[in-house]
């Protein structure tokens, strides 16, 4: 058997929320072959009692849009679930303000785009994939170069890769990605 080589120095923690444990599987996958410490809650109270609780941090939170309520957000619009996760997106950063998210899903992404708009002005450090078209490898990719940026000196924090994953928020093209130039050209 072959060990593989974890890239970083540190294994980082991914909390990852999907009603969908099929749908993610490949996902969780090749961030657990890679050596990342992936943890998987199929409900958002999960989440939010994590985040409540959690003396460990989380490094990185990936969060399937579209989920069933629970009781967490029961009292929200959440349309039957098709916004939940921009709930929770918006909860955990009241609770932890740096912290990345990835929202991950199958749903339209200009809807969603508006939907969040509207539901917070500030999701820093949040970015919009879309499920199925995002593959397992691209997924990781993104995730290893937001580490491998986070991980170095201070001074270099703020290098291009690192405007370019805060540009992405929020700016997705046909193909799920895009990029606010405007923000990607701001010095921080």
């Amino acid at each position: 058997m072959v060990k593989r080589k974890v890239r970083h120095k540190r294994k980082y923690r991914i909390a990852i929320s999907d009603d969908d444990p099929i749908l993610i599987s490949n996902y969780r996958r090749v961030l657990e072959l890679s050596g990342y410490d992936v943890e998987f809650y199929s409900f958002v109270d999960e989440v939010v009692e994590l985040v409540s609780t959690e003396i460990r941090p989380i490094d990185l939170f990936v969060i399937d849009i579209v989920q069933p309520p629970g009781k967490s957000f029961a009292s929200k619009p959440t349309e039957n679930g098709m916004y939940t996760g921009l709930y929770l997106a918006h909860y955990i950063r009241q609770k932890m303000p740096k912290a990345p998210i990835i929202l991950f899903s199958i749903a339209s992404l200009p809807s969603l785009r508006k939907a969040a708009e509207q539901l917070t002005d500030n999701l820093d450090e949040c970015i919009l994939l879309k499920k199925g078209e995002t593959m397992p490898t691209e997924f990781l990719e993104i995730i290893n170069h937001y580490f491998d940026e986070f991980s170095l000196a201070s001074t270099q924090k703020h290098s291009i890769f690192k405007r370019l994953f805060r540009s992405l928020m929020l700016q997705p093209n046909i193909s799920g990605v895009g990029i606010d130039l405007k923000e990607l050209g701001k010095q921080k």
